[in-house]
């Protein structure tokens, strides 16, 4: 679960932690920040869902609906079928992108374990290295890796990702221009197969709010609107207070 201050505990433990240290007249305290908590303000996952209607509103049949995986969490899960799916597809190429490297690091095991191919591009690595690793992900040789695991700040910048034929985004960035310039990498000159672009969400969690934020910077950016730094801070600042549902 995550806290009112951005902090993500186990729910077991933190709501054990609030229980044993709030009292009549004082709330409990975050272990890390000593912000005030409560257990109504914890913000869970609830089911991700994938969007499989047409622009007719009918359920578009699935020839894959009977891969199921249940290994991890519901994201990582729903990652782990779309592999499968590709696999089937005939092994086509595919990056999964996150803004957080951690994330990247719990899902790395994960292809180990059920044998895939992979190699990983992120903000860590040096010019050479990451050059290394594009020229692996690009060869069309059998050999060569058919996942990347590439974090969003990384893959952002020029690179040239054609190789693959499907980007799955595990969550949400703050500003959607970095989400587009990661996607134009796969999608770009030198690109000859159509491509899928899948974006996993949890309903009914902090990911709605970051959509939401990212709708208003999209109108801002079309309106042309102009803010001073200090609007620009206090916006940033509303936006926070809104993802944690504590704005006006």
């Amino acid at each position: 679960v995550i806290t009112p201050c951005a902090h993500i505990y186990c729910r077991a433990c933190i709501v054990l932690h609030i229980e044993t240290t709030s009292t009549p007249t004082s709330l409990a305290q975050c272990p890390l920040c000593r912000g005030d908590i409560t257990k109504e303000k914890l913000l869970e996952a609830a089911q991700c869902q994938e969007d499989d209607e047409n622009i007719d509103g009918k359920a578009n049949w699935d020839p894959f609906e009977d891969i199921k995986v249940d290994v991890s969490s519901t994201k990582i899960n729903a990652v782990l079928r779309q592999l499968e799916i590709s696999k089937l597809k005939g092994k086509e190429k595919t990056i999964i992108v996150s803004q957080f490297t951690k994330l990247l690091s719990i899902v790395q095991p994960l292809l180990d374990d059920a044998g895939y191919t992979y190699t990983r591009l992120d903000g860590g690595m040096n010019t050479r290295k990451r050059a290394e690793v594009i020229s692996m992900f690009q060869d069309p040789s059998p050999d060569s890796p058919r996942i990347l695991l590439l974090s969003l700040r990384a893959g952002g910048v020029g690179l040239n990702l054609t190789a693959a034929k499907k980007l799955i985004l595990l969550d949400p960035a703050w500003n959607p221009a970095t989400e587009e310039q990661c996607f134009s990498r796969i999608h770009r000159l030198g690109q000859t197969e159509d491509v899928e672009i899948i974006r996993f969400l949890i309903k009914n969690s902090i990911e709605d709010r970051m959509l939401a934020i990212q709708e208003k910077k999209k109108n801002l950016i079309s309106g042309a609107f102009r803010q001073t730094v200090a609007e620009m801070r206090q916006q940033r600042i509303q936006d926070i207070l809104n993802i944690f549902g504590l704005g006006n």
